[in-house]
Formats: C-alpha cells, structure tokens, sequence
C-alpha cells in the first residue's frame, strides 16, 4: 500500500516538473521598461554616427505605380534638383497651356509659388512643386534605364514630360538614346527608331549624324544611299545621286537609285551611267528599274524609240509602271522634252528688260548656214564658230559610223544643218555633256519650229531602230501589255 502511494506521488511530480519546464521554455523574455526598444530599430552596433553636414534622409517618394524606389534613385530623382525659385516657376508656366498663361488668377497663383520657393532652401523645392500639382520627374521602377534617362533629360531642360514647349529635341536626348552607336547606326535609329526607344522620328538629327559618317568615309557606299532616302529637298536628293554615280559607278544598286534622282531633270547623266554600266555587265538578268529609269532619261531626251526599248526590256523584268510608260510614248503623248524646258528657261533668264538692251551670250547666238550670204548686221564673235567647230569635231569623232553620212556640215542646206546639231544635241546627251547638248539644240530652235525638231527626232529615231535591226527580223505585232 505504502510502496504504492510513493510511486503516484513520484509520478505526480514528474509531471508537475515537466509542465514547469515548458512553461519557462516557451515563455517570452521580458526586458526592463529602461530597455525597451523599438522592433525595427537598430542595435546599439548596427548605429553610426552622420557628419554633421549631411542631408536628412528623407522617405522615399512613391512613383505612380505605389512602389518605392531605392535611396539612391530617390537622390536622382529629388536631392539633385536644386534649381532657383525662378527656374521652378519657368518649368512650371511650361506646363501650363498657353492661353492660361494671361490671365489674372494663374498669374498670382504663379506669383505665390515664387514666394514660397524663395523661403524654402534648394532641396526641398522639389517636393513642394510636386505638393502643388505640378510634374516632377521620378525614376520609375516601370520603365527601362534608356527611357527613365530621356524623361529626366527633358524634364532638366524644360520641366515637363515631352519636349514641349521645346521647338527642337534637346541634344541631350539625342546623345543618351544614340550612346554606343557608330554615326551610321545613330542615324539609322533616329531615322527609324526601335521601337523600344519608345520615341518619335528624328529626321533631323538623322541627317546630322550622317553627314558626320560621311565626313569620316566621303565615299561610304551605305551612307550616301541611307543619306539619299532622307533628304527631303530634290535637288539634295541629285546632289547625293551624282555623288553615287561618281564614287561607285558598278555597283547596281548605287546606279538605281542615283538614276531614279536623275531620270528626269538630269537624262544625260543618266543615259551616260546606266548605259556604261550595262554595256559591261549585259544586264542578264535584266535590272526592271535600271531599264525603267533609262526609258525615262531617253524619253526627257526625245528619243522615243530607245525609251520604248527600255520600257519593254522593264516590263518583261516586272516594272509594274513600264507597260503604261511604252503606251503612252507610242500613242503620241510622252513626257515635255528637257530640251524645250531648259530652251525656256534659259531664254527667260536672259530677257531684255524693257528700256534696256541685254549683252549677247554666245552660246545662246544664232549659226550662220555655211552656203548663206553673210548678213549686214555684224557678224557673230570669232569664238562661236570655233566652239561650234570643236563641239562638232569631237561628235563627229565620237559617233562618226553613226551621223556622219546623214548630218554632215557639208551638206549646205538649211535640213542639213539642222539634222547635223541636232545630232550632236544627241550625241552630247549619250556622252553626258549637258551644256554643249542643250547648246546645240538651242541652236536650231533659233531657225526651226518644234514640230520640224519633233519630226527629225522620229527620223533619228527609226534610222537607229533599224540600224539595231537584223536583216529581215519580223516586226513584233502585238506590244506587251501593262502589268
């Protein structure tokens, strides 16, 4: 009985010791009320001392998406700003739509914030024009490195999102969003710009960047042909082309786009490249735009018969424009010849005014026929015969298994003559002399009406048609049809 009572009572205080034992395991420690410290403050180590210079640490500003940047981008994004009172209230009227800047209560609302920037030391200026309503830049957690850069840099140089009010795009934009980039590449991208760029054309600073490529590499065949399909002017656009043509008068692509340029105020030039070319190269498979733009050099010429050649070698290749081109040329109603428009041009640029006698340009003087009596008037200065003379010699030089039978000075008749300069008119046209060509013509316009110059040109036409000919190749009887 006895041994029976001692082992519930050993039992007994075994588990009393136990559940004391967790009571004081699982307990709480409790510091002395002098002790209590806050949760998240720091340990006695982990604190240190600040210069006594050194700003306030502030809480960071929320960006618009409620997330909290880090103390350093929060330093770039406020502490940095510690601009004048008058310079936070230019960026802020920048912000303003123009037709509230007059009026009287957002004058005095303008007014009262110059005040209270004055009182405020610079750093915190930022918050309180932000406090006010207005745009403040923020680093944003949601935005790429690239764009977070631009908007600061806009925001530095006219305090507001985009570069409103500013005219031009600040250079600084420019120079962050090109970093790293060769001038070729730069302008490329601003011309077009990837679209994680997230920014507008920038066709301007494209042309910068360029020309400062071409600068390094005159003759860069990628610069010139990038440089050409951005330029807006057209004569910029011929002045690249003719740059084209002279640096890299092989390379297809060069001769396309410089002869698209040139085709139509410039066909000698064009005839001289585009030809030269495709004698060495055969054109096999034939280019469709280099024969297109051929037939319209040759057609600004008068030479109808060749340009409709080169509309047919186009169409056949898959010009989808050559077809209604080689229509309309047949039909009777080409394009104005450049001979007529520059003709006019020139005689309007040398029109006497009235009252006034104009001095005589010898290129512009009247041929005397070899069989004619000289006239009583004074005769024409000693050196248009010579000139006259030389141009002829070096046609007749040139293309004398082509004209010398049918246009020779020799013969002394008014037709003649006509047919001879007329004939050098081409000739000069295929070799790229623009001024002796266009001399020449002018020349007979002196004696001969447009219709007598249309009708010799269909000569010349068919004559060298059927010179290209072989002996009895049949006629084609249907004409390719427009694509």
């Amino acid at each position: 009985m006895n041994s029976t009572i001692r082992m519930a009572a050993v039992v007994v205080g075994a588990v009393l010791l136990i559940g004391l034992g967790a009571m004081l395991l699982f307990r709480s420690p409790q510091l002395p009320e002098d002790n209590a410290v806050e949760p998240d403050a720091p340990t006695a180590a982990q604190k240190k001392p600040k210069p006594v210079d050194a700003p306030v640490e502030r809480a960071a500003p929320p960006t618009e998406s409620e997330e909290d940047v880090s103390n350093a981008e929060r330093k770039t994004a406020g502490e940095s700003f510690r601009y004048s009172a008058d310079r936070w209230v230019q960026m802020a009227r920048n912000q303003l739509p123009p037709d509230l800047l007059s009026r009287k209560g957002m004058i005095e609302r303008l007014e009262r914030l110059r005040e209270k920037l004055e009182q405020l030391p610079p750093e915190e200026r930022y918050a309180y024009v932000k406090s006010e309503g207005y745009y403040v830049w923020e680093w944003r957690s949601n935005r790429s490195d690239l764009e977070n850069r631009v908007r600061k840099a806009i925001f530095e140089e006219s305090g507001t999102y985009d570069p409103y009010p500013i005219d031009k795009t600040p250079r600084s934009v420019i120079e962050i969003l090109v970093e790293g980039m060769d001038d070729l590449t730069a302008a490329r991208n601003l011309y077009n710009p990837p679209w994680e760029w997230n920014w507008t054309k920038e066709r301007e600073y494209a042309l910068e960047y360029v020309d400062r490529a071409l600068e390094k590499d005159p003759i860069s065949l990628d610069a010139l042909l990038f440089k050409r399909d951005i330029v807006g002017e057209y004569a910029a656009k011929e002045a690249v082309a003719f740059q084209l043509i002279e640096h890299h008068p092989n390379d297809e692509e060069a001769l396309v786009e410089a002869s698209l340029s040139l085709r139509f105020n410039y066909p000698e030039a064009t005839v001289l490249a585009v030809t030269a070319y495709l004698d060495q190269v055969k054109g096999d498979p034939p280019n469709k735009s280099l024969h297109g733009n051929l037939g319209v050099a040759y057609e600004r010429l008068g030479m109808l018969e060749e340009a409709m050649e080169q509309y047919q070698i186009a169409l056949k290749a898959g010009h989808s424009s050559a077809g209604r081109w080689h229509h309309q040329v047949k039909n009777g109603n080409p394009d104005p010849t450049i001979w007529e428009e520059r003709a006019a041009a020139a005689a309007e640029s040398v029109a006497p005014t009235p009252g006034a006698e104009s001095p005589p340009d010898p290129h512009d003087a009247e041929p005397i026929q070899p069989d004619a009596p000289r006239p009583e008037s004074p005769p024409p200065p000693p050196n248009l015969e010579a000139e006259m003379s030389a141009a002829y010699a070096d046609f007749a030089k040139a293309y004398q298994s082509a004209f010398e039978m049918e246009y020779a000075l020799s013969e002394a008749t008014s037709e003649g003559y006509m047919n001879a300069l007329l004939g050098m008119a081409r000739a000069f046209a295929r070799a790229g002399d623009a001024q002796r060509a266009q001399n020449a013509y002018n020349a007979v316009r002196k004696r001969h009406s447009l219709e007598e110059v249309q009708q010799a040109f269909r000569r010349f036409d068919e004559q060298e048609r059927l010179k290209r000919q072989p002996p009895n190749e049949e006629e084609d009887g249907e004409d390719e049809e427009d694509e």
